[in-house]
C-alpha cells in the first residue's frame, strides 16, 4: 500500500469516528425495522432512514420535501468527505482521481438541490445519496487496506485495471461510473426500497439524470485540463449513463439484487459496458504524460473548479 493510499484509509475512518464523536452523526444505517418483501437488509451501520409519511388515502403515500437538521447535517459531512477523497486521490495522481473527481462536483450539486427543494421527495433522495456514497467509500477503503477483505468483484476489476498504468483518463471514468451507476446504484436502491412507490420516486429518479447531463460538460472540462489535454468525452457519454441507470431502476424494480454471488455474473459485464465507450472517447496519454499533466496543478481550488461551469 502506497503512503497516500494508507493516508486515505485512516482519513476517511477518522473523518467518520470524529463526526461520530463530535455531531453522533455517521455515513451509514443501522435500522433494524421490518422491511418490504423482496428488500436487502439494511447494513449495519448507524443513519436513522427517512421515515414513511402517513397514507393521505388507503393506496397513497405521501413525500417529504423538506430535510430534517439531521439529514442537512449528514449531507454536508457527505460533501466534506468526497472532497478530501478526491484531494487525496489527486496528490498522488491516482487513476481513482477522475471518478472521484465527478463524485465530490455531484455530490455537491445534488445537496445544492436538496435544499433548494428541487426533489418532490426529498428524505428519499437525500437516503438514497448517502447509500450510493457509503458503498462507494467502502469499496475505496478496502482496496487501499489490501487485506483479506476486498472491494465487491466490480469494483476491485476497475481499480486492477486503472493499476495497470495502461488506462486512460476516460477509461477510468467510464469504467468507475458503470460500477457505480449500475451495481452500486442498484444496491442502493434496493435497501432504500424506493422503487415500492415508483408513483411518488421515479419523476424524481429521473431529474437526477438532468442533474448529471448539466454537470458533465465542466467535469470533463476539468479532467481535460487537469488529467489530459487531449481527453474527449464520447457523444453518447450522457445516454450511456442514462441506460445504466434504467437498468438499475429495472433490476431494483424486479428485485434482482447485484450483490454475492450474483457479481461474479456482473463483472465481465461491467468492464464490456464501459470500456465499449472506449472507441467513442479520445484522450490516450501515456502514463508519464498524464502525471506530468496532474502534477503541474497539485492543488486544485473550488474557484477554479468552478471556472468550468462558468
Amino acid at each position: 500500500m502506497t503512503s497516500s493510499s494508507a493516508c486515505l484509509l485512516v482519513f476517511v475512518v477518522v473523518f467518520m469516528v470524529s463526526q461520530t464523536s463530535a455531531h453522533q452523526v455517521r455515513l451509514g444505517f443501522n435500522f433494524k425495522n421490518s422491511l418490504p418483501l423482496g428488500c436487502l437488509p439494511r447494513p449495519n451501520m448507524t443513519i436513522t432512514p427517512p421515515p414513511t409519511p402517513p397514507p393521505t388515502t388507503d393506496n397513497e403515500v405521501t413525500c417529504v420535501r423538506e430535510l430534517t437538521a439531521v439529514f442537512k447535517q449528514q449531507l454536508n459531512t457527505l460533501v466534506g468527505m468526497h472532497l478530501a477523497v478526491w484531494r487525496s486521490l489527486h496528490a498522488e495522481c491516482s487513476p481513482k482521481a477522475p471518478f472521484a473527481l465527478f463524485m465530490y462536483l455531484f455530490t455537491k450539486d445534488m445537496v445544492k438541490k436538496l435544499e433548494l427543494s428541487y426533489f418532490t421527495c426529498a428524505q428519499d433522495i437525500a437516503y438514497l445519496l448517502l447509500l450510493e456514497s457509503q458503498g462507494y467509500f467502502d469499496a475505496l477503503v478496502l482496496d487501499a487496506a489490501q487485506n483479506a477483505t476486498l472491494p465487491p468483484l466490480p469494483w476491485q476489476d476497475a481499480f486492477n485495471y486503472g493499476k495497470t498504468g495502461r488506462s486512460t483518463v476516460g477509461e477510468d471514468f467510464n469504467i468507475e461510473s458503470n460500477v457505480f451507476f449500475s451495481n452500486e446504484l442498484t444496491r442502493a436502491l434496493l435497501i432504500a426500497c424506493l422503487t415500492t412507490k415508483p408513483y411518488l420516486f421515479k419523476n424524481d429518479y429521473d431529474k437526477i439524470d438532468e442533474v448529471i447531463r448539466n454537470l458533465l460538460p465542466g467535469t470533463n472540462a476539468a479532467l481535460a485540463a487537469l488529467y489530459d489535454p487531449t481527453y474527449r468525452a464520447s457523444e453518447t457519454q450522457m445516454a450511456t449513463i442514462s441506460a445504466w441507470r434504467a437498468i438499475a431502476w429495472a433490476d431494483t424494480t424486479a428485485m434482482r439484487p447485484v450483490l454475492e454471488p450474483a457479481q461474479s455474473r456482473n463483472t465481465a459485464e461491467t468492464l464490456q459496458r464501459s470500456l465499449s465507450l472506449k472507441a467513442a472517447t479520445t484522450g490516450a496519454l501515456t502514463e508519464a504524460d498524464r502525471l506530468a499533466t496532474c502534477e503541474k496543478n497539485p492543488n486544485p481550488t473550488d474557484d477554479y473548479l468552478a471556472s468550468f461551469f462558468l
